[in-house]
């Protein structure tokens, strides 16, 4: 199984880590690939020590994606099957597992560093939330999911070019949506 297009998000959990997520699309098919794990503590520990914690905190982060970057690069051109198959965290979602799922701004009282989230929920009940990092990878996946979600997903957020980031849709937009759905 070949990827076709792919893009980066944390999966965000209320009681474990928050990995980083590679999701690739195929056909029909979402599979999820942890990529890293969280970098939360170094970025907490960072500010205690001044700005030669911040300065390290920086170069360190500069290093690490660098590197990551790198191994993307070469999981790229892999199978997907091969990728599932190396951590127990990995798995493949088929559109008709997904019943419902939202693309949404960051919230107003946010700070997490997000651009935007991406909710959903599986037709066992189970429910995903992911943040978006980094905008390519937000503008990747509002290309991407409509085409393999279709009518289960609802995108509730726009691009704001006088804000320079996503913002919930306008009450008008939002209602020509509704209609359009029915």
């Amino acid at each position: 199984m070949r990827a076709e297009r792919a893009f980066t998000a944390r999966s965000v959990s209320t009681f474990s880590l928050d990995p980083l997520c590679r999701v690739y699309s195929s056909g029909n098919q979402l599979v999820f690939i942890k990529i890293s794990g969280q970098n939360g503590v170094a970025r907490a520990i960072a500010p205690h020590f001044g700005l030669v914690g911040q300065l390290i905190f920086a170069w360190w982060q500069k290093k690490s994606r660098k590197k990551l970057q790198d191994r993307l690069a070469a999981e790229e051109r892999q199978d997907l099957e091969i990728l599932l198959a190396r951590d127990p965290k990995n798995f493949l979602l088929n559109s008709g597992q997904i019943v419902r799922a939202t693309i949404e701004p960051p919230s107003f009282l946010g700070g997490h560093g997000h651009l935007g989230v991406w909710k959903l929920e599986e037709t066992t009940g189970k429910k995903h939330t992911f943040h978006f990092e980094d905008l390519s990878d937000m503008r990747e996946a509002m290309a991407i999911l409509p085409a393999v979600l279709g009518p289960s997903l609802t995108i509730l957020a726009e691009w704001n070019e006088k804000k320079k980031a996503y913002t919930k849709l306008s009450a008008s937009r939002e209602r020509d949506l509704t209609t359009v759905s029915r």
